[in-house]
């Protein structure tokens, strides 16, 4: 198997680390945009930011996929490190859900494109495969922030979600490597 093709496990384990990180944060998230902006301009606003990251990240699978997701990764971690401490600076909490926003738009690009690279003989099954981990590790993520709210608070839940999605750029880096 060439080095640039990652194994279809590793790609799934990544994965699951970026769905856990993003369902984390949706366990918080849904109310977020709403404290930030006027309701009418939410959804607006959450779709530009998405589709721009869909787009740019679209642009980097092309040519550098790992490096393209790593990117992502590292702004998802950053941002949902740093979304704690801007707490009562509205400024802070726009730009960090922008930038988060940009990263988490490129998230389901690079994904997809890492899920075809590892079975590119079968886009259709890894289409599935890479639909159904996202689903099933987005919902895990959702369920387990949920529960680290109950127990201690959005600012933990937020660190959590932090420390895996650089996990999963760490794991996506080293293990992407050629040998």
């Amino acid at each position: 198997m060439p080095a640039e093709r990652p194994a279809l496990p590793t790609t799934a384990g990544k994965a699951v680390l970026v769905g856990l990180t993003i369902g984390g944060f949706w366990s918080i998230g849904a109310g977020l945009a709403g404290r930030l902006m006027p309701p009418h301009a939410v959804g607006t606003a959450t779709a530009v930011i998405f589709i721009m990251g869909n787009f740019l990240a679209g642009k980097g699978t092309v040519t550098r996929l790992r490096t393209a997701f790593v990117t992502c990764g590292c702004l998802i971690a950053v941002t949902t490190l740093l979304l704690p401490s801007v707490d009562g600076t509205t400024i802070g909490a726009v730009m960090s859900l922008v930038v988060w926003g940009l990263a988490y738009g490129g998230v389901p690009v690079c994904s997809q494109a890492s899920f075809i690279a590892a079975a590119p003989h079968t886009p259709e099954a890894a289409t599935v495969v890479f639909t159904s981990s996202f689903q099933a590790t987005f919902a895990l993520g959702a369920f387990l922030g949920g529960r680290v709210v109950d127990a201690f608070s959005v600012s933990t839940v937020m660190i959590c979600g932090g420390l895996t999605a650089l996990l999963m750029a760490a794991s996506l880096w080293s293990l992407g490597k050629p040998r």
